[in-house]
């Protein structure tokens, strides 16, 4: 009977979750030891799991249980993404047609749970077999969290140009896939960058059977795998 009790309150606590509350479930155990997190899985009759703060999971024995409490308070989750100001700061490694690395910083506005919109700024340094590239890279940045967990899944897409101090002007853009570690965030995926390609011509003259060997430059578009590692200000 006390372990339907507990099932059916662990139930009806579930049901009066709301997004506008922080829910906590503290789980007493018989030896006197206490566990505060949230119940994410129940085994009626044999088993709890409840993930902690920390992201870490613990299970308890339904016979170890004896009492459980629900502790609720109009504070957002510390994972919560709440509407306002969001900045991130990057160092970015790029392998791929060119190879070199970035720095860069993203501000924008958090516009709900899950969608981020803002722009950023950086330094980005690469090289190719035939040039190097010193160039500012200025995009729109689009960011949609999956989750409020400690450890959240995420989409990140940026599209926007670079302005060469040496190398090629055009298009840059990104999108990647990561997790957000609390305040950290890891990242991999594809990027499209500007490049330059030396191309040989031939001419043929038909009077003088003359053969005219040169060179050009030409823009190419670059495709690099790119990873990022950020932290979230």
């Amino acid at each position: 009977m006390r372990k339907i009790f507990l099932l059916l309150l662990f139930l009806i606590s579930a049901s009066n979750f709301t997004f506008s509350q922080e829910r906590k479930e503290i789980i007493q155990l018989k030896n006197g030891s206490i566990i505060k997190g949230e119940i994410v899985e129940v085994k009626p009759n044999q088993y709890l799991k409840i993930e902690t703060d920390n992201g870490s999971s613990i299970v308890c024995d339904f016979n170890d249980i004896d009492l459980i409490t629900i502790e609720e308070s109009s504070r957002k989750s510390r994972y919560y993404l709440e509407k306002g100001y969001r900045g991130f700061v990057y160092g970015e490694l790029i392998f791929g047609c060119m190879f070199g690395g970035a720095f860069t910083t993203v501000h924008g506005g958090q516009i709900n749970k899950h969608i981020f919109l803002g722009g950023g700024i950086g330094i980005r340094y690469t090289e190719d077999w035939y040039s190097d590239y010193l160039a500012f890279p200025i995009f729109a940045n689009f960011r949609y969290d999956f989750g409020e967990r400690y450890i959240t899944p995420f989409l990140d897409v940026r599209a926007g140009i670079t302005l060469p101090l040496s190398g090629a002007f055009g298009f840059y853009g990104s999108t990647n896939f990561g997790c957000r570690i609390g305040r950290l965030s890891m990242d991999i995926g594809l990027e499209l960058a500007p490049g330059l390609d030396e191309i040989e011509l031939c001419n043929y003259n038909w009077t003088t059977d003359y053969y005219h060997y040169y060179t050009t430059i030409s823009r190419y578009v670059a495709f690099n795998c790119v990873t990022k590692i950020g932290f979230e200000f």
